[in-house]
Order: C-alpha cells, then sequence, then structure tokens
C-alpha cells in the first residue's frame, strides 16, 4: 500500500500548527523548515477570501525524479510512499533541486545537506500518522492509502492535485477552488534529464 496526505485547502486556517509539529518531530534546526504555510488573498474588501495551505514542501512523487539524479543512492524513494534524503550520504550538491518539478530540497548552509519532508518516514515505519497530520487542529491534513484518499477528495473536491501531476504524487491537494493559484506548478517538469 502507498500511503499519502490529503490536504483539504478549503479546511486549512493557516495557524502553522503542521509546521511546529514537524520542527519538533524532526528536531528540525532554526532557520529551516520542511514545510511552510502560505496565505493567498483573493478579491477585496468586502469580498475578501484568504486561503492557506501548507506547500514548498516534498510532494513524494511517485517516481521522482530526484532519485535517479543523485549520483551517490542519497535519495530513497520507500515502498509506502515517503522518498527521504540519506543524510549520511547525501553531498550537499545541486542534482536532486535540479531535478525535483516542484523544486523542493533546500540547502541547509551550515550541514552543507539538502533537506525537505520525510513525511515522517520513521513514525509510518511504526503505525503512526506523520506528526504534522497528528497535530492539525482542522483536521484538514489526513493520511492513509493513496487510492482512498484520492476517492474521498474526488467526491467533494471540483479541484484534485497530486493525482497526475508528475506522474503523480503521495501528497495530494483537494479544494472547491482553483489550486494552481496557491503556486503549485500547473505542468510540474524536472529540469535534469538522466
Amino acid at each position: 500500500m502507498t500511503f499519502a496526505i490529503l490536504v483539504n485547502v478549503d479546511e486549512c486556517t493557516g495557524c502553522h500548527a503542521c509546521t511546529a509539529a514537524c520542527k519538533i518531530a524532526n528536531s528540525v534546526p532554526n532557520g529551516i523548515s520542511f514545510t511552510r504555510v502560505i496565505s493567498v488573498e483573493e478579491g477585496s474588501f468586502p469580498l475578501l477570501n484568504i486561503r492557506n495551505a501548507p506547500v514548498d514542501r516534498c510532494m513524494h512523487c511517485l517516481e521522482p525524479e530526484c532519485v535517479p539524479a543523485f549520483p551517490v543512492d542519497a535519495i530513497a524513494k520507500h515502498e509506502e510512499g515517503p522518498v527521504v534524503i540519506d543524510e549520511d550520504k547525501c553531498i550537499g550538491c545541486e542534482l536532486c533541486f535540479k531535478a525535483c518539478p516542484f523544486v523542493v530540497p533546500k540547502f541547509d548552509k551550515k550541514s552543507k545537506k539538502r533537506y525537505k519532508c520525510t513525511m515522517c518516514y520513521d513514525r509510518v515505519k511504526e503505525g503512526l500518522e506523520p506528526a504534522c497530520v497528528e497535530v492539525c487542529p482542522q483536521e484538514s491534513l489526513k493520511f492513509g492509502d493513496r487510492d482512498e484518499l484520492l476517492r474521498e477528495a474526488k467526491d467533494w473536491a471540483k479541484y484534485v492535485y497530486g493525482e497526475t501531476e508528475a506522474g503523480g504524487t503521495s501528497l495530494i491537494y483537494a479544494s472547491k477552488e482553483p489550486i494552481i493559484k496557491l503556486g503549485l506548478p500547473e505542468k510540474p517538469a524536472s529540469g535534469v534529464k538522466h
């Protein structure tokens, strides 16, 4: 079974609990974040609509371009869904960053390593949810079987992102409003050819 995280964009309030939980669960130092919540304003007062969503994070692609791009096998795609960087093998090159259609793996100047969301792979292996999902007070994040989450999203959402983008991802965004306005690429494409 391939796991995924479903993000109900319509329910996210932008509280940043997911970001804080991620930092704690993964011992992420100050100045670094595996996920970032953004707010997008649409319209103007009195018809202002503010949408929030945790974006700028690893999409955990089903067929990740970053894995074959890395010369030292420092990134692995696990059968459960997560795509994880092995910090001990990472040499800090830009190849995974350039290969990523979502331009995600960031660079830590202090450690000289790349970093990104791990989907809390250590927790998933123990049968737990990723930390961000566990703490979301709005329950706008849901963890489970990818196929089931896609079916659920299609039942209520007009827009679903991650089903086919970049060959499919294990991070799925769903909304009644267009998701592209959140800054996700309409047609994600890798900049590196293997």
